[in-house]
């Protein structure tokens, strides 16, 4: 046997998990939450040399052992590793292990773990993770407390730890968290590969948009954009959109300058925010014209509010700032349509739920959408398709002209 997954409720106790040392020969182990292991059946599967791919929940106290936990390089080919259990334990059994090859690190707390700087969660694992890991995944499945500052406090020395990390996951199912753009620029710095970064928080929508929580700009987005050139996916939980305040009070306040957004033509193609700060509608398309400058690529179809998977979870401002986006993009397409031969059109648009979790929608993919809502009414040959994504056709100075105003409307095994 290669593979061995129990998932689901099982009439299984440890005695029976003992027996594991049986499969001399399995390389992937995943045991569902509701089993255990303790320091004993941890040293039984250290016996198996040929496990690859390790997803278990510890719970440390029950095995005999004297001093410090220790498997020695018995753990030596395993490649990826999925551990959930208390933070002391998960750390205990993490530093244990000493993996030299991991790629891909899983770690769910389910308790409480420290978030004073600097002691963050992580400060004990970090010198044992292994510069080969390309995926790391944490999820903190208790509160929070105290409600670390910043990502950078959260993850304290993990980042330069991980120079060829490429995917980066971290939920929090109880907190809110807050992310700056100082987080992200230090994140760049140190995760130049990065290709999929994903912060997300699973809080009720009443505990976004606090005060106590800090969240990033366009500028930061931009940052991070510019230093990791390979990204594709960024999920946030938050993102300010809000002009900056003046400076000074009353009759004497002036305003600041804005600061540009430059044209990245980066090739990001999902961006979703679960919240977007309380702000004018004109800011929303204001936030919507940057964030096209930023990511003129983005594949709209997969962050689509409403239409499932995680754009299902985020707010009715995002949904305005995706709106607007698509309708840009209609933009684009239409004069390629034109430039391409078409004399006339129907200008027709899928409709949107009107709230996350409505009714969803398929939709086709680009080429053939724009081509199935846009029908030319003279026969003639098929204009060419546009471009996957053009640049936009506005610049700088014509901005204001797509501004609306305030007053309208808008595993498995």
């Amino acid at each position: 046997m290669k593979e061995l997954n129990l998932l689901g409720n099982h009439s299984l106790d440890r005695e029976h998990l003992l027996y594991l040392e049986r499969f001399t020969s399995i390389q992937t182990l995943c045991l569902s939450h509701q089993f255990h292991l303790d320091e004993g059946i941890l040293q039984t599967l250290s016996e198996i040399p040929t496990i690859r791919h390790l997803n278990v929940t510890v719970r440390l106290g029950k095995g005999d052992r004297k001093g410090a936990l220790d498997f020695g390089d018995c753990f030596q080919g395993l490649r990826t590793l999925e551990l959930r259990g208390k933070h002391k334990d998960v750390s205990d059994v993490f530093i244990a292990m000493s993996a030299p090859h991991l790629h891909l690190i899983a770690l769910d707390f389910t308790d409480p773990p420290s978030t004073n700087v600097p002691n963050s969660p992580f400060s004990t694992i970090v010198p044992h993770i292994p510069n080969t890991v390309t995926g790391f995944s944490c999820a903190f499945c208790a509160v929070l407390d105290p409600l670390p500052k910043s990502l950078s406090d959260l993850l304290g020395p993990l980042p330069p730890r991980l120079p060829n990390l490429a995917s980066f996951d971290l939920t929090s199912e109880k907190s809110p968290l807050s992310v700056t753009n100082d987080d992200l620029a230090q994140l760049s710095d140190a995760w130049p590969l990065l290709a999929h970064l994903n912060v997300r928080v699973t809080v009720s929508a009443a505990r976004f948009n606090l005060q106590t929580v800090r969240r990033p700009d366009v500028h930061g987005l931009a940052a991070l954009a510019q230093r990791c050139p390979q990204l594709e996916t960024l999920h946030l939980p938050e993102l300010d959109i809000d002009k900056p305040s003046p400076s000074g009070n009353g009759p004497d306040a002036v305003e600041k300058a804005p600061v540009p957004i430059p044209f990245l033509s980066h090739r990001l193609k999902e961006l979703l925010v679960q919240s977007v700060s309380l702000a004018p509608t004109k800011a929303q398309h204001e936030a919507a014209v940057a964030l096209d400058m930023l990511f003129p690529y983005l594949d709209l179809r997969t962050m689509r509010p409403g239409q499932g998977g995680a754009a299902t979870a985020t707010g009715g401002a995002w949904a305005t700032i995706w709106r607007t986006l698509e309708i840009m993009r209609w933009g684009r397409q239409n004069r390629a349509l034109a430039e391409g031969g078409c004399d006339a059109a129907v200008p027709e648009v899928p409709d949107m739920p009107a709230e996350p979790g409505g009714v969803r929608r398929r939709l086709l993919p680009p080429v053939a959408h724009a081509h199935a809502l846009l029908q030319p009414v003279q026969q003639m040959p098929p204009p060419p398709p546009p471009p996957p994504l053009p640049l936009p056709i506005f610049n700088a100075n014509d901005l204001h002209a797509v501004m609306v105003d305030d007053d309208s409307g808008t595993e498995s095994e």
